[in-house]
């Protein structure tokens, strides 16, 4: 991933010169920014930072006396006791033992590991540090874990660490210099401050940051291998959504209020499956056996078939077609996860229409990769002339045929090599399905425990909230224009929209499906009920990718 779009990348430099100085860091944020995914980014980096070796999972006997994958994190909640994480009484159900027995807990076992080999490092991930009572957790382990009370190793044996007595065990205990400790925590969930005073002098705090506009998409594109104009075409509208509502929450609730970028890294690779079933809007499709011209250029079909196809790249008139490739006829193409630009001309002598490669280098269409199959073409934006290109097997051409409109394809006993697929309802692709069942219930959690409900209700309940939180009216007018873009992304890009139902102290934010209008989109079955109790009235399978 590049740095310059690799947000990630300042965190991991700060927690590693942090790790070499304190050996204990706890990396906190808001949810879904990546703390986790860090750890695996830190010990990439590890070698290249120390010139040391790091460690993160070992191997253990199994009951059974198996060795087992023993990796080296653990996530923290309330019932988790310091018998598990240090040491204690806990029951052993092997046969002929049954009963309660003194075992090491999990920091112990890494310890026993890391004193063994001590021209290695030995990272610990701690998730959700803040979840368990840590003081407890911890216990004696506090005093050994600062950083100048560890022991070093001198070439032949462990000295200068401070020891503690184990409480159970009896046994003398200290922490090596070659064990780091790596903590996560939600800073939504709970303030900072409260945590134990002894854990916060002896941990560094390195705060993880959302991603945002262009460096998100950026990260986007270099996770699924797809160029950032892909990218755009497939994230856009919602990294723009993402960025408004967290500007928004940082101005009237405070930067931990945020909401992560993780929710939207989902595999766009299935999109080829449901353009071809229309399911994306209208489909244009044709076999390219005997239309390929040169190998540079395709000769669209029937002129019902360009005729309906024009208008919906930016061309109203057929005879608004330019004869000669160049940017008049550019049309911004997505195909195989590249974007390319290839230009829409006429024949000047027949005027039958064709689709150039326009040039060659990056930008021009690898045509030849057309040859021999189907090819299937969905306009985006006759405005911005934007499109998307997928290939099938010639197998497929019976049915498409029989999904295409009856005036638009081919009579019946004719060759079946062209149609034009109506457009089919909007279905609940996964970006939908991230937004309805993730980012937008974080969301209505998030303003309900700030009593900030009312930010999210459009009209006099958001203006109420916004005058009572005492914003000045040109703060006020910009913080409303940027809610109203977020319900405008949520109706027209999702058919959602965010309501207060209930009265008193039962009244509560739920996502509704959006009022059908020319600017709403369809989502799939309509829901019943409301909030995310809602059900809806038939099964829907979820696709897999984002448009």
């Amino acid at each position: 991933m590049a740095e310059a779009v690799d947000g990630m990348g300042r965190t991991v430099d700060e927690a590693l010169g942090a790790l070499q100085i304190f050996k204990n860091v706890v990396l906190f944020g808001p949810p879904g920014t990546g703390k986790t995914y860090a750890r695996d980014r830190i010990a990439a980096a590890w070698l290249t930072h120390s010139g040391r070796h790091v460690v993160t999972a070992g191997t253990m006997k199994d009951k059974d006396g198996n060795d087992r994958s023993f990796p080296f994190s653990v996530t923290l909640h309330p019932s988790t006791t310091y018998e598990e994480f240090v040491e204690g009484l806990r029951y052993d159900d092997t046969k002929g033992i049954q009963r309660f027995v003194l075992q090491p807990g999990f920091v112990r076992l890494v310890v026993e590991a890391a004193r063994s080999d001590p021209d290695r490092d030995y990272l610990i991930l701690i998730d959700e540090l803040n979840r368990a009572n840590v003081p407890k957790v911890f216990g004696d382990l506090l005093l050994t874990v600062e950083a100048s009370k560890r022991a070093q190793w001198n070439g032949t044996e462990w000295v200068d660490g401070t020891p503690v007595t184990l409480p159970y065990s009896g046994l003398s205990f200290e922490m090596p210099s070659n064990v780091y400790l790596l903590g996560t925590m939600n800073s939504s969930d709970r303030s900072i401050a409260p945590l134990d005073a002894a854990l916060r002098r002896r941990f560094a705090f390195v705060s993880v940051e959302p991603l945002s506009g262009d460096q998100l998409l950026g990260a986007l594109a270099s996770e699924y291998d797809v160029d950032e104009a892909t990218a755009e075409m497939i994230w856009k509208p919602s990294v723009g959504a993402l960025d408004t509502i967290n500007d928004v929450l940082t101005k009237c609730l405070g930067p931990d209020s945020r909401l992560g970028h993780s929710y939207l890294f989902v595999d766009p690779s299935s999109l080829e499956a449901e353009l071809e079933t229309g399911a994306l809007g209208e489909v244009f499709w044709m076999t390219t056996a005997g239309r390929m011209d040169t190998g540079s250029q395709l000769q669209f079909p029937a002129t019902v078939w360009s005729n309906a196809f024009l208008p919906g790249v930016g061309f109203a008139d057929p005879m608004q077609v330019p004869t000669a490739q160049g940017s008049a006829g550019e049309v911004v193409t997505r195909f195989r996860g590249r974007t390319y630009t290839p230009a829409i001309t006429r024949n000047s002598a027949n005027n039958t229409i064709r689709l150039s490669k326009n040039g060659e280098g990056e930008s021009a269409l690898p045509m030849a990769e057309l040859t021999g199959h189907i090819a299937l073409f969905r306009p985006i934006s006759g405005t911005d002339r934007t499109m998307e290109l997928v290939v099938v097997p010639l197998s497929r051409a019976d049915a498409l045929w029989r999904a295409s409109r009856p005036g638009q394809r081919p009579k019946e006993g004719e060759a079946r090599t062209w149609g034009v697929i109506p457009a089919q309802p909007k279905q609940r692709d996964r970006l939908w399905w991230v937004w309805r069942y993730a980012i937008l219930p974080q969301l209505i959690e998030t303003v309900t425990q700030a009593y900030a409900a009312g930010l999210l209700v459009a009209g006099t309940r958001r203006a109420e909230w916004l005058t009572e939180a005492s914003f000045e009216q040109a703060a006020r007018a910009k913080l409303e224009a940027a809610l109203a873009q977020f319900d405008a992304f949520l109706a027209q890009s999702l058919g959602l929209t965010i309501v207060e139902e209930g009265r008193g102290m039962t009244r509560g934010l739920a996502v509704i499906e959006a009022a059908p209008g020319p600017e709403a989109a369809h989502a799939g079955p309509k829901e019943t009920g409301g909030g995310d109790k809602a059900q809806t009235e038939e099964p829907v399978e979820a696709p897999a990718a984002e448009t």
